[in-house]
């Protein structure tokens, strides 16, 4: 994955500059791409940076990141997920 994602609002890449340089985030991405060699991985690459698409930084209030391990565990599929959540 490219760092930051080239569809990433300006604001976001902006704000997050330093992040992106940092190792853990380096390495974190190196290691979510290889696992997508192996298995499937939700959200699909082109999403996973989809929330910050819709808002730019100084627009946002609040950013709750929620992990859905029980529902991925259960195979259901990242379509179907976000759907249930903007519902």
């Amino acid at each position: 994955m490219t760092l930051p994602p080239p569809q990433l609002e300006e604001s976001w890449k902006e704000a997050l500059s330093e992040e992106w340089k940092k190792p853990y985030l380096q390495k974190l991405a190196a290691f979510v791409a290889k696992e997508r060699t192996k298995f499937p991985v939700y959200p699909p690459k082109n999403e996973v940076f989809s929330a910050f698409e819709h808002t730019p930084y100084d627009k946002v209030k609040v950013v709750i990141i929620v992990v859905l391990a029980k529902a991925i565990q259960a195979g259901v599929k990242h379509r179907q997920l976000r759907g249930q959540m903007t519902a």
